[in-house]
């Protein structure tokens, strides 16, 4: 879903997790983002407009993707959650199990399940073992040196709860130790003000 990454470039009940410091209770990525046509989602953005942005899904499409109202896709693949060009989730939902991506001239995306144990406080709720990815790319061409750093939470039975996204820019020393960098800072954040969610009836195989 586009919403999910825009700051880059109901009712349920939820079900208790099982706290682990490695392992998911449940390796279906699908069971820490729920897809159903009509799931929505409503998110505060920082930087962004007062009034909390809704994201909803309104239809599956002939080749299984969930098209959401922002022009997004999702789809439950055997190994994860796929949006048509990455991975937000993929199995095994184990800590530092990592995966990567690359768009067409865009820089390579890294990305590594960091907990599963998260606890996050958000306007909807505090929610307790979550699985925490974090991701990582350089900044693009132009812009100045540096890392992209963003973090994703997901909640069982939820979804996305939490993103926040750094900039961590080289040190006035980094044309010569590209190592070196200043602290980060954040950028932007995005968290879940209210959600009503059902799981797919029919996943996709």
């Amino acid at each position: 879903m586009r919403l999910w990454f825009a700051v880059v470039c109901c009712t349920a009940t939820l079900a208790g997790c099982a706290t682990t410091s490695n392992v998911a209770k449940d390796d279906d990525a699908t069971a820490f983002f729920p897809l159903a046509v009509g799931n929505r989602w409503t998110y505060h953005l920082s930087p962004g407009p007062a009034q909390p942005q809704q994201v909803q899904i309104l239809k599956r499409d002939e080749r299984g993707f969930y098209v959401d109202d922002h022009g997004g896709l999702l789809s439950a693949r055997s190994d994860g959650v796929f949006d048509g060009r990455r991975f937000l989730l993929q199995e095994p939902l184990v800590v530092d199990h990592s995966w990567s991506a690359q768009q067409l001239n865009q820089p390579l995306e890294h990305f590594r399940i960091a907990a599963t144990d998260a606890v996050v406080t958000v306007p909807a709720g505090t929610f307790s073992s979550c699985i925490e990815v974090r991701g990582e790319q350089s900044t693009p061409a132009g812009a100045p040196e540096g890392k992209l750093l963003m973090t994703w939470t997901y909640a069982r039975g939820v979804g996305l709860v939490r993103f926040e996204q750094q900039v961590q820019l080289g040190s006035e020393e980094s044309q010569l130790v590209s190592t070196r960098y200043r602290a980060p800072k954040t950028t932007a954040t995005m968290e879940l003000v209210s959600f009503a969610v059902q799981p797919d009836p029919a996943p996709t195989p």
